[in-house]
């Protein structure tokens, strides 16, 4: 950003206007997060949406978004963008029992008067943590499973006990190992997440087998690519299934998203059901898909809620790509920021933000709710002692009393 107003500057000629700093532009960014943090909620159906990001030492962050129900039923599309959810709570801890969360919650109800639903993906300290706010609440929000992650569960559990799929796994990552250094790698499968946290792996890896089925039956690949390829014929019959699987569950999905659970989800879904004839075991997976929909659906008395926590994740996830470097090495001052990303940004809400939102105000949120971060412990703990008389040489030293 910094490089970007040096060439404005340079190409327009102003010369009175000094080309601002990386840590000016950053401080910037700081103010209209804690700006953005602070501004009030406009009454209304408010639904919640519920995650921790977890980077490298203990502290964690915990983020509450908020969205207005009668916003999405008036347009009718349920879909999230980042200007469409309002950061309610933004929390940094060390530790996040489902006391916390409860704690967490009450803030939250402060802002926006309460919430009708609460959307995450169940974790264990936020299921516990939202289970015991619901307990002490007089009108209880519903407490609703985030669509991406129940469904993913479903396929996850219908593959790990299948032995094709499981030697399909085997070959295809033999064939990247083959390939990833080579004049084929363009060809590679989707990379495998050991820790399954990513959603919709599974369907990557269907639609890459389908893909180079397809490919291979168009005879433009050549000898060497039919060599290292051949392999996924054997699993065309298989593959054709999972990929039956693959549409119910990407339908599934698509429904939540976009109009979230009701009553009428399960029966838009079985009449898309009709639309063509599928396998015997495809069909018995959309069956386990609506049943899992329909623990969340019934939930709904009235109306439509929200289904789909998806939002929440790609906010951390750009807010990760923002830190670049520092998001493995745990939470900086940058997590100011991530409010900064979210709700409708206009020129009158950045003119507010930079006159009402010192840099005292910012330093004061830093050092309340971050405390020293991984870097500043870091650069305390390994700084060097001058008053304490070591034995290790330094580098140059080193090498010179090896050349001589």
């Amino acid at each position: 950003m910094s490089r970007i107003f040096n060439v404005i500057y340079k190409t327009f000629s102003f010369p009175s206007f000094p080309t601002p700093a990386f840590s000016t532009i950053r401080d910037w960014l700081l103010k209209l997060g804690l700006f953005n943090l602070g501004k009030p909620c406009a009454p209304g159906e408010w639904v919640w949406i519920v995650d921790f990001s977890i980077q490298m030492g203990a502290m964690r962050c915990l983020l509450i978004l908020g969205v207005r129900m009668e916003v999405l039923r008036a347009r009718d599309n349920f879909t999230l963008s980042h200007s469409d959810v309002n950061p309610i709570l933004l929390k940094t801890l060390n530790s996040c029992p489902g006391e916390v969360v409860k704690e967490a919650l009450y803030e939250a109800k402060a802002k926006t008067g309460g919430a009708v639903a609460i959307v995450s993906d169940q974790g264990g300290e936020l299921k516990r943590g939202i289970r015991l706010f619901q307990e002490e609440q007089t009108e209880k929000p519903i407490h609703l499973y985030d669509i991406m992650h129940k469904i993913d569960l479903v396929l996850k559990k219908e593959l790990e006990n299948d032995n094709e799929w499981q030697k399909f796994i085997k070959e295809m990552t033999n064939t990247t190992q083959q390939l990833k250094q080579s004049n084929y790698s363009h060809l590679i499968p989707p990379k495998q997440y050991q820790k399954k946290r990513r959603m919709r792996s599974e369907v990557d890896i269907i639609e890459w087998g389908i893909k180079i089925l397809k490919y291979l039956d168009s005879e433009k690949s050549n000898k060497l690519e039919n060599e290292k390829l051949s392999w996924v014929i054997n699993y065309r019959h298989q593959l054709l299934i999972y990929q039956e699987m693959a549409y119910f569950f990407d339908i599934s999905i698509k429904e939540v998203k976009e109009h979230g659970y009701c009553q009428k989800t399960l029966m838009i879904l079985k009449e898309k059901k009709k639309l063509a004839s599928y396998n015997e075991r495809s069909l018995c997976f959309f069956s386990k898909i609506l049943e899992a929909i329909e623990q969340e659906a019934k939930k709904v008395t009235q109306g439509s809620l929200l289904g789909c926590s998806e939002v929440i994740e790609s906010v951390f996830g750009k807010f990760k790509h923002l830190e670049k470097q520092h998001s493995s090495s745990g939470l900086t001052s940058l997590v100011l920021g991530l409010p900064a990303l979210l709700g409708e940004i206009s020129i009158d809400t950045i003119k507010n933000a930079m006159e009402k939102i010192s840099i005292g105000k910012v330093k004061e949120w830093i050092k309340t709710n971050l405390g020293e971060t991984f870097w500043s412990r870091r650069r305390s703990e390994l700084k060097e002692d001058t008053s304490i008389k070591d034995d290790y040489l330094e580098l140059d030293d080193f090498y010179s009393e090896i050349a001589s």
